[in-house]
């Protein structure tokens, strides 16, 4: 499988280290540039563009965590995957929690390396699976073909690239989780006169209240307690492009003035300072509440609401859009086996109709849950029903909503106590995580047993805490896992 060319700067003090690393990365095809230490490769970020910076913790000058700051900072749109001892885990763990998206320890693994460089390749090649699906879409756009089978979603995303991409108004998308609002909100961008401006996500229930304010806004250093150096918010970084603010629901009421200010003065403060920021950006929201009845409850500013709701988008659950299953099987499995490096399957005609069939609360992030532990369990040329998770061959109509009791279901399916048992663990473990937001430590807590045991529980039990996270596309972790 062809490996996608990625523009890797590596920084590492010990020489040997860093030309043995860059001489491989060359092999696999990709474009690498050396550094000795931090000071060194900040200078290289801002004489070129990197995809990814590969940097060992512990450093002269200028050190990985620090560097890590910097690339946040000042290179939003590069990834950092740290290099680390043994005895500087502990760093690479808070570097994640930062920002990094992994660690690999020294000495180095090469093997290790070479696998985890290709899976970053073909995840940072696609940014995600809504950027390889938007680019699906650009393309029956412009040959004039449906954008998808289900009328009203077709009409939604044609009056979106032909009328609301080209207004500069700010734009509310409502629906439930999982219907796709990052990538409606991506395609709003790409088909509007911003698409060469910046594109800046946020999920503002991934972030801790606390934070969020110097996260939209930016801080001064010496803020509060922590803030060592100045640093830019989101809606600076936004200047010239979109900002798209997921979850706005999750806002409180004080921040929610801040940003009322943005939109009709086009100005701000960062945390901490008197002077007064001009910033041009489109701002597109998302929530999956219902904001009317907020207002009516007196969390949410009216006034902020009607700013926002200029244009509204209402996306469709995938339990009104069946039609579309097919190639979102296809596009979804496609994806998940180039990750993997696996062949292709097949759905068979069964597996189809039988996921017709569900209702998808989790709508599409569920249905790609589902997708990755079929191919788990089969590695044949066809996945069929006998792949299905058993919770979703029994339950066809409700999914993993059914309120069947256990008493139930073993008469349902002549189940033994402990294969009823499991069954509703299963489910039960499913919708803790979709309200949990994938957060384990949250679940552990609601469930009252140890984070370690719901981790043996999920590994058992081939549940991937991961595909709940709602903050997933941001590029920053949303949680620890």
């Amino acid at each position: 499988m062809t490996v996608p060319r990625l523009s890797i700067l590596v920084v590492d003090d010990e020489r040997a280290v860093r030309e043995v690393v860059g001489d491989l990365l060359r092999e696999m095809g990709h474009a690498v540039v050396l550094a000795g230490d931090g000071e060194e490769a900040l200078r290289k970020l801002d004489e070129q563009d990197f995809q990814l910076v590969l940097s060992d913790v512990r450093m002269p000058k200028l050190d990985g965590l620090q560097l890590l700051d910097a690339v946040i900072d000042r290179h939003p749109g590069t990834r950092i995957l740290l290099f680390t001892g043994y005895g500087t885990i502990q760093d690479a763990v808070a570097a994640i929690k930062r920002g990094a998206i992994g660690y690999i320890t020294k000495p180095v693994n090469f093997p290790a390396l070479v696998e985890e460089i290709t899976r970053l390749a073909h995840d940072l090649s696609l940014t995600s699976s809504g950027a390889q699906l938007m680019n699906e879409m650009l393309r029956r756009h412009q040959e004039g073909l449906p954008l998808s089978r289900n009328r009203h979603m077709n009409n939604l995303v044609q009056l979106t690239v032909s009328r609301i991409a080209e207004s500069q108004a700010s734009v509310l998308i409502s629906g439930e989780s999982g219907t796709g609002k990052e990538l409606m909100a991506a395609l709003i961008h790409r088909f509007s006169p911003r698409r060469d401006g910046p594109f800046v996500k946020l999920s503002a229930a991934a972030i801790p209240e606390s934070l969020l304010e110097s996260e939209l806004f930016g801080h001064v250093k010496g803020a509060f307690t922590g803030a060592v150096r100045d640093r830019r918010g989101r809606v600076a970084e936004a200047d010239g492009g979109t900002l798209f603010l997921d979850e706005i629901g999750e806002i409180r009421p004080a921040l929610q003035a801040k940003l009322l200010r943005v939109l009709q003065e086009r100005e701000f403060e960062p945390v901490g300072s008197t002077r007064t920021c001009r910033v041009d950006l489109r701002l597109i929201t998302a929530t999956n509440r219902d904001l009317p009845a907020e207002i009516a409850a007196g969390n949410f500013r009216p006034d902020l609401y009607y700013r926002l709701n200029v244009l509204d988008i209402h996306l469709p659950p995938l339990r009104e859009r069946r039609e579309d299953l097919p190639e979102l099987v296809d596009f979804i499995l496609e994806r998940l086996c180039r990750r993997a490096e696996r062949p292709l399957p097949r759905p068979t005609e069964a597996l189809l109709t039988r996921l017709a069939e569900l209702d998808w609360p989790g709508n599409i992030r569920e249905l790609e849950n589902v997708l990755e532990r079929c191919l788990l369990l089969g590695r044949e040329e066809q996945l069929d029903l006998k792949h299905l998770p058993e919770d979703y061959r029994l339950n066809a109509r409700s999914g993993r909503n059914a309120s069947t009791s256990l008493a139930q279901l073993a008469q349902l399916a002549q189940l033994t106590l402990d294969e009823a048992r499991e069954h509703f663990e299963h489910g039960l473990l499913l919708r803790v995580l979709e309200e949990e937001n994938g957060n384990v430590s949250a679940c552990a807590r609601r469930l009252g047993i140890a984070r370690k045991n719901l981790q043996i529980k999920l590994k058992r039990l081939g549940i991937e805490a991961l595909g709940f996270r709602a903050g997933r596309e941001s590029g920053r972790p949303t949680q620890e896992r």
